[in-house]
């Protein structure tokens, strides 16, 4: 799970997630400061491969132009915080950042 969908257009990349909101980078600014976005991505489950679709509201918080380097195009983080979130999301990613703490604690890192 690296991708999601912006459900006003295009598709952005997760760097971080958590129960309370996620960083992105995508290609173009997606709003200025304190608007409202809805999110749609997957999350894995644990069980057997499945992964659950997921759609959450979000207010942008943040916004950082990074300079093009090397063969990478300039891109735009934005910090976004999730607000009304339901309790099947709200377990959904709960239950993603237990499996990444596993993920960590089985590698050793």
């Amino acid at each position: 799970m690296d991708r999601m969908r912006w459900v006003a257009g295009g598709t952005v990349r997760i760097v971080d997630l958590n129960e309370l909101g996620a960083k992105v980078l995508a290609p173009s600014v997606l709003g200025e400061r304190d608007a409202s976005l809805q999110l749609e991505f997957t999350l894995p489950t644990g069980i057997n491969g499945e992964v659950m679709q997921i759609s959450v509201a979000a207010r942008i918080k943040a916004i950082k132009t990074i300079e093009r380097s090397g063969d990478n195009s300039p891109a735009h983080a934005h910090g976004l915080q999730f607000h009304a979130v339901g309790e099947r999301e709200r377990l959904l990613l709960q239950n993603f950042a237990l499996l990444r703490l596993n993920e960590v604690r089985a590698d050793g890192a």
